[in-house]
């Protein structure tokens, strides 16, 4: 089946609840951040946006495959916050970073990345916080440049991104700025390049990715997201390359995560 439909179909096991069969002290973890979010900006003005392999095994009913990663897999957490700037007061020592990322945030950034130790929990929490109109700026098909401050270098780990189209794979230079206190990233995203369609970063998230809170109701924005997504597949990907070479776009996935891949997408 055509993968957008099956992250359609799957959307409703990336919820809270389902993960509180596999893991209560993650589910509290989260409702730790959802609590500080509540206090700081609202429970209307923002939303909780998970990713990576966790959104995965939750979509594949497969939480066994994320805890074989322990060691090798963070939480990826996206925190969406409405554009009206806050004063923000965070005290507990594991998550005091989120209040530098928010202010990051807020000064000069698109996106602001930290990791987090946990509080209840084994895994470390890889969190971006994003406004509300990065967000939307993403959900488009035309090239877009998202400027994020990371803590941590990521050029020094690879020299380079590979995404996955259709027809080809594509290289992307990693574009980053050494600054005082971290480092400046410049993603590239075009999720059309070249008349292909490519699964960039940020791209796989808003379509892999569930909300697990969204008091932005942002839910129906990346459905009409997706669903423009198929139109744009099937007015410039042949069908035959569509059918044939759905595995080589999800070509990351089925590498890192295989077992909850394969269950979503056969």
């Amino acid at each position: 089946m055509f993968f957008l439909d099956r992250i359609i179909e799957t959307d409703k096991n990336l919820n809270l609840k389902n993960l509180k069969t596999y893991s209560v002290r993650l589910v509290k973890e989260i409702n730790y951040i959802k609590n500080i979010c509540d206090e700081n900006f609202g429970c209307n003005s923002y939303s909780l946006l998970l990713g990576g392999s966790l959104a995965l095994c939750l979509r594949a009913n497969n939480y066994q495959s994320f805890r074989e990663k322990v060691n090798a897999s963070d939480v990826d957490f996206f925190i969406i916050v409405d554009d009206k700037e806050k004063h923000i007061n965070i005290g507990d020592t594991p998550f005091i970073k989120l209040k530098e990322a928010y202010n990051n945030v807020c000064e000069s950034y698109d996106a602001s990345c930290v990791q987090t130790d946990t509080l209840f929990f084994k895994y470390k929490f890889s969190i971006k916080i994003m406004f509300l109109s990065t967000f939307t700026k993403s959900l488009c098909l035309t090239p877009i440049l998202i400027n994020e401050f990371r803590y941590k270098s990521l050029s020094k780990v690879k020299e380079y991104d590979d995404f996955s189209g259709y027809k080809k794979l594509y290289i992307f230079p990693i574009v980053e700025h050494k600054l005082n206190l971290g480092y400046k990233l410049i993603w590239r995203c075009h999720i059309g390049h070249n008349n292909d369609f490519v699964l960039t970063d940020y791209h796989s998230v808003m379509l892999l990715g569930g909300f697990v809170y969204d008091g932005l109701k942002l839910s129906k924005q990346r459905l009409r997201f997706i669903r423009k997504c198929k139109t744009y597949i099937y007015s410039n990907i042949d069908k035959r390359e569509i059918t044939n070479n759905q595995r080589k776009l999800l070509r990351y996935f089925y590498i890192h995560e295989p077992t909850a891949t394969k269950i979503i997408f056969g």
